[in-house]
């Protein structure tokens, strides 16, 4: 069966995936958008081929959802959705784990703690590229991510996620009360693991 690991952002700005796929480590793992196309709601009623990013980007102004279907000899399946709610973009990566069973795990242990720690290199590496101006990014397998307006609202209707990252100004670390907080280092965001 397969399971799906995914990354769940909410950000400011429209990103622009071309330049994030263009990242050293990321450019190894040779991810390709094979397909682009856009949804009106979740039943994926009137799905679109879209040509490119842009074509995107006017979508989501139209209250569509952006589907983009990935390609990469590393991962059997994986795609991103992308939405705009309350003038915020809201990125859904999804990774099919099949091949990576140490990622089937409701928790970071040692069997998987590697593949979390060059995640959040990268991410932050990326962040810093883009200035994405993220406001919360929540990892876990087969999550329930759940957008509200306020991060502790979002952290406590979300379910599954077993990895949360936030800016390091955030200040409400009991909003975390089932994860522990790692270990700070010379950055600027905050991880909160379970």
């Amino acid at each position: 069966m397969a399971i799906i690991l995914e990354f769940n952002l909410i950000c400011r700005r429209f990103i622009d995936l071309e330049r994030v796929l263009q990242n050293p480590k990321i450019h190894k793992l040779e991810i390709t958008m094979e397909k682009i196309s856009t949804i009106d709601d979740w039943t994926w009623t009137n799905q679109k081929k879209m040509q490119d990013l842009f074509s995107i980007s006017k979508s989501l102004e139209e209250a569509k959802i952006a589907v983009i279907n990935l390609k990469s000899n590393y991962f059997k399946d994986a795609g991103i959705y992308i939405e705009k709610i309350n003038e915020e973009y809201v990125y859904n990566l999804w990774i099919n784990t099949e091949g990576y069973p140490d990622l089937d795990a409701d928790e970071i242990n040692s069997r998987n703690k590697h593949y979390f720690q060059k995640f959040y290199q990268i991410f932050e590496e990326v962040e810093g590229q883009l200035n994405i101006e993220f406001r919360i990014l929540g990892i876990g397998l087969e999550t329930n991510f759940q957008y509200e307006k306020e991060n502790s609202d979002v952290i406590k209707k979300s379910q599954n996620i077993i990895a949360w990252v936030v800016y390091k100004d955030y200040l409400n670390d009991m909003d975390f009360i089932n994860y522990r907080k790692k270990k700070d280092v010379e950055t600027n965001i905050v991880i909160f693991e379970r």
